[in-house]
């Protein structure tokens, strides 16, 4: 088995299309799954989206699973689902079990998916010049990880608004409109307010959650309706700063009114 482990690699045609955020998660696009597994892509895609109307019997056992199959024609598979996919292809698909998805699942299962897509690609964790810093301040390995994977979405974040007409002071204000509902403040209020150079770093895990939540739900509202200009990026940033903001209240509400 370490000697599998070891030769294993990507297919060079689908290896751009594995991809691995700050925090180590993995993720891949269905076409590269199905030559991963040597399934048919198109049966794939059709099982994943079967979920919107007639469930197929993978489409069940990814939602039973806890995960949210609609997005990943879009953002890709999770590498945690890949592995369910992976063995559901050996064991349960019936005369479309394939003889590499029973490779790629024994693979998974000795070493665990992501570590596995990790080694493939050469992954090694995130050398922010920042880490050092924040560890001196106590912050823990989680919060770490978050606020690492809070500045790819803000990054992603920004590209979106700029690409949709948003100069830079613009894309602050709508920030802002996040801040506003969230965290209870302009960026410059908060700062005074908390005695903070930069916001970001005095975020609890709480509202780091809620504003990347937001600002991801933001931004794939602006790319998939094309919207364009200020005005209507301001808006939607209103919306879901509202909306965000009134979901993490009332999970707050239920987590008080649990018994101790």
């Amino acid at each position: 088995m370490m000697s599998e482990l070891n030769q294993f690699e990507l297919p060079s045609d689908i290896r751009g299309e594995f991809k691995i955020k700050p925090n180590g998660q993995c993720s891949c696009s269905i076409r590269a799954a199905a030559r991963l597994l040597n399934i048919s892509p198109g049966s794939l895609s059709e099982n994943i989206s079967s979920v919107r109307q007639n469930p197929t019997k993978l489409a069940k056992i990814l939602t039973d699973k806890g995960f949210d199959v609609t997005g990943y024609a879009v953002d890709g598979i999770p590498d945690i689902a890949l592995s369910t996919i992976a063995e559901y292809y050996t064991f349960e698909a019936g005369r479309y079990c394939t003889e590499e998805a029973k490779q790629i699942y024994r693979l998974f299962a000795a070493v665990g998916v992501r570590a596995l897509i990790q080694q493939a690609l050469g992954w090694k964790p995130p050398t922010h010049p920042q880490i050092k810093v924040w560890k001196k301040q106590g912050k823990s390995d989680e919060w770490i990880a978050d606020r690492l994977l809070a500045l790819e979405g803000h990054k992603e974040y920004s590209q979106i608004h700029e690409e949709h007409g948003c100069n830079g002071f613009q894309i602050a204000h709508c920030v802002n409109e996040l801040n506003k509902p969230i965290l209870g403040g302009t960026s410059s209020q908060l700062k005074s307010q908390r005695g903070v150079n930069n916001l970001r770093n005095s975020l609890t895990h709480e509202e780091l959650a809620a504003l990347a939540c937001a600002q991801a739900v933001t931004t794939v509202h602006i790319k998939s309706n094309d919207l364009q200009g200020y005005k209507d990026c301001k808006a939607v940033n209103i919306e879901y700063g509202t909306a965000v903001a009134g979901l993490f209240e009332r999970a707050r509400q239920i987590t008080r009114s649990l018994p101790a």
